[in-house]
C-alpha cells in the first residue's frame, strides 16, 4: 500500500512533525510504503530529524509534473492540511484520480486558519487532530448528512523518543518554562506583564523560541524592570535537557490563536510538567482543569495559578503526575498508526475518483487567500470585488486593523501569501493597509508602490499612500498622488 504525503514543508513545525511522527511509527508495517512531497524546500531540521527525515524518500520543491507523477503511484494520497498558499496551489493542480485523505493541523475556526466546506468536500476521508475540531465542525454546520461519514478524528501526537528517559534536575529557582511561537500570533500579547505581576519569590522564566519575538519579549522585560528573572533560549531540538529543569509549563495562548493538537503541551505533559493554560483553542481539550493542569480565564488567574503551584508543591506534583499518566494513554504514535492503516485499508477498497477542487482553477494569489477564508473572508473579498467605495473604504479600514494573527509570515496569514504569491496587486495593498495601520510608513509605501507596479486597479491606493508620504514628509510622492487624485476627480466630473 504506497501511501504519498503532501505537506507544505518538512520542517521543525508541529505538522510537519506530526507527520513524521506517523511515517515513523506507520513504517512498523510491511504492507505500508510511504513518500512525501515537500511542496516548499526542506528546512534545517537539526541531527535527529534528520535522521528520519532519511528514513523516507523525500521529493522537495518539486515541479506540477514531478507531483502528478508521483501520485500516480499513490494507492492513498495523505495531504497534511493547513491554510498556506503552497497547498492551495497543489490543490489547484490537474490531479489524476485519487483517494485522498486530508489530515486538519489547525483548530480550523479562526481566520487565517479555517476549515472551508471546500476542503471537506474536496477529501474522500477529512481528519481532525483534535477534538476540538470535531466540535467546530458541528457547530459552524461544516458537518451534514451527506459528509458526516467521512469525518473522523485521530490525534497528532509527538514522538515520544523525544523525552525517553527524562529525570528530573534540581534547581535554585522556581522555573515555569514556555516552548513555542514567541510571538502575538499565538503567544497571549500580554504574557511578559502576566509574568511581571507574579509574587513568587526567586522565580525564573525560561522562554525558548525563535529570535525575532525573542527579541520583543526581551524588549518588554526591561521595560517591565524584570529582564533578571527570564532566561532567553533560541530554538532547542533537545527539549529533553529542558524540560528536566522546568516546574510548570505556562503556556498562555492568545484568544484567537489556531492552537490544535500542540506536540509542545503533549511533551511538558509526558513530563510531568504541569500546565497552565487559557480556554483558547485547541489546547483546552488537552489539559482538565483541576486534574491534569490548571485552565484559567483572566491575567489575574493565570498569575494566581502559578503562585499556587509554586505554595502548593504537592498539588502541583499530583497534577504533573495526572498529566504524564493521560499523555502516556491518550498521545501515543502507534495507536495514532494503526488508526490511520484502517482508515488507508477502508479507502482502498473503493476505486480512485476525480477530485476538483472548488473555484480554485487559475486563481490569482488574492483569489486563492480569499478562498481559503471560506466564509470568513467576506471582508477580503469585498475589497477585492466591491463596487460601493463606502463599503470599499469600510472593507479596507478592516482589514488594516487585522489582528496579529491574520498579519503573519508564517500561519497562512497576509503576510504569507504577498511573498508567496510576488505579483499580486491587491495582497500588496492589504499588506499596505495593515502597515500603514502598524504605523510602519516605510513598509506600508514599500507595499502600496509595488502594487502600483503591478496595476493597482483602483484610484483609493492613492488616497492610502498620499497619507503615508504626508507622515514621512515625502514631497515629491505627495505630488504624485494629489495629481492622481485630481485625475480621478476630472474623470468623475466629466
Amino acid at each position: 500500500m504506497k501511501i504519498v504525503h503532501v505537506i507544505q514543508s518538512v520542517e521543525t513545525g508541529g505538522a510537519s512533525r506530526a507527520m513524521i511522527t506517523l511515517a515513523k511509527a506507520l513504517s512498523q508495517y510491511e504492507i505500508i510504503q510511504q513518500s512525501i512531497i515537500s511542496l516548499l524546500p526542506v528546512e534545517p531540521l537539526g541531527v535527529n530529524l534528520e535522521q528520519q527525515v532519511k528514513l523516507f524518500d523525500v521529493i522537495e520543491n518539486p515541479s506540477s509534473q514531478q507531483i502528478i507523477t508521483e501520485l500516480k503511484r499513490a494507492d492513498v494520497i495523505h495531504i497534511h492540511y493547513w491554510n498556506n498558499p503552497a497547498l492551495y496551489q497543489f490543490l489547484q493542480l490537474d490531479l489524476p484520480p485519487s483517494r485522498i485523505l486530508m489530515w486538519c493541523h489547525a483548530a480550523g475556526d479562526t481566520v487565517p486558519q479555517v476549515i472551508t466546506k471546500e476542503a471537506i468536500d474536496f477529501a474522500d476521508t477529512f481528519v481532525a487532530c483534535t477534538p476540538y475540531t470535531i466540535d467546530k465542525l458541528y457547530s459552524n454546520n461544516l458537518v451534514t448528512t451527506s459528509n458526516e461519514n467521512k469525518i473522523k478524528f485521530i490525534y497528532a501526537v509527538t514522538d515520544v523518543d523525544r523525552i525517553q528517559g527524562i529525570k528530573k534536575h534540581d534547581h535554585a529557582t522556581f522555573n515555569v518554562g514556555y516552548i513555542g511561537t514567541t510571538t502575538p500570533v499565538k503567544l497571549h500579547p500580554n504574557y511578559v506583564e502576566m509574568c511581571a505581576n507574579i509574587n513568587v519569590p526567586n522565580i525564573c522564566f525560561i522562554v525558548c523560541g525563535y529570535p525575532t519575538g525573542l527579541k520583543n519579549l526581551e524588549q518588554q522585560a526591561i521595560r517591565f524592570n524584570i529582564r533578571e528573572k527570564f532566561d532567553f533560549r533560541s530554538y532547542a531540538e533537545d527539549i529533553k535537557s529542558i524540560l528536566e529543569n522546568i516546574d510548570v509549563f505556562g503556556y498562555p495562548l492568545c484568544p484567537n490563536n489556531y492552537s490544535a493538537a500542540e506536540m509542545v503541551l503533549q511533551e511538558a505533559m509526558l513530563a510531568g510538567i504541569p500546565p497552565v493554560i487559557f480556554p483558547y483553542g485547541g489546547v483546552q481539550k488537552i489539559v482538565t482543569h483541576q486534574e491534569t493542569g490548571l485552565i484559567v480565564n483572566s491575567e489575574d488567574e493565570y498569575q494566581a495559578a502559578i503562585e499556587f503551584l509554586y505554595n502548593y508543591p504537592e498539588e502541583r506534583k499530583r497534577l504533573g503526575n495526572n498529566a504524564r499518566q493521560y499523555a502516556e494513554k491518550t498521545f501515543n504514535p502507534k495507536n495514532m498508526a494503526r488508526e490511520f492503516v484502517k482508515l488507508y485499508e477502508e479507502l482502498c477498497n473503493s476505486p480512485k475518483t476525480e477530485h476538483k477542487f472548488a473555484r480554485a482553477i487559475n486563481l490569482s494569489g488574492a483569489e486563492a487567500f480569499i478562498e481559503s477564508l471560506g466564509s470568513l473572508g467576506n471582508i477580503f473579498k469585498n475589497s477585492f470585488l466591491g463596487k460601493d467605495i463606502d463599503e470599499l473604504l469600510l472593507s479596507d479600514q478592516q482589514i488594516a486593523a487585522s489582528s496579529s494573527v491574520i498579519c503573519n509570515i508564517n500561519a497562512g496569514g497576509i503576510y504569507q501569501y504577498q511573498e508567496f504569491y510576488q505579483d499580486d496587486a491587491y495582497l500588496h495593498f492589504w499588506a499596505g493597509l495593515t502597515w500603514q495601520y502598524q504605523k510602519n510608513e516605510t513598509k506600508a509605501i514599500t507595499a502600496f508602490l509595488r502594487a502600483l507596479e503591478l496595476s493597482f486597479p483602483h484610484w483609493r491606493i492613492y488616497w492610502y499612500l498620499l497619507k503615508v508620504a504626508e507622515k514621512v514628509n515625502n514631497e515629491s510622492l505627495i505630488n504624485q498622488c494629489l495629481d492622481k487624485l485630481k485625475e480621478q476627480r476630472f474623470k468623475v466630473i466629466c
